[in-house]
């Protein structure tokens, strides 16, 4: 169980830190140095190889099975045998 909460957590990392990453380090210095042009191509260099990795990272989120999240609030989980 360890390792598929290992897992989920890494793809997750990877999503979510790639996304922060572009959004918040490389749109700013693009917009600041390049031009409109260069931005554009610098942006589907970047996102391609992005998700090229990216694509790993969705079935890693998901190998862990949130069991407390598949009953709704208020309902007491019922235990699987």
């Amino acid at each position: 169980m360890k390792y598929w909460l290992f897992l989920h957590v890494l793809g997750v990392v990877v999503w979510v830190g790639g996304m922060f990453f572009a959004y918040m380090a490389l749109r700013p210095a693009a917009a600041e140095l390049l031009e409109p042009a260069q931005r554009l191509s610098l942006w589907r260099a970047t996102l391609s190889r992005f998700f090229f990795d990216f694509r790993g990272s969705i079935p890693a989120s998901r190998s862990f099975h949130w069991e407390p999240m598949s009953s709704p609030p208020g309902i007491p989980m019922i235990e699987s045998e």
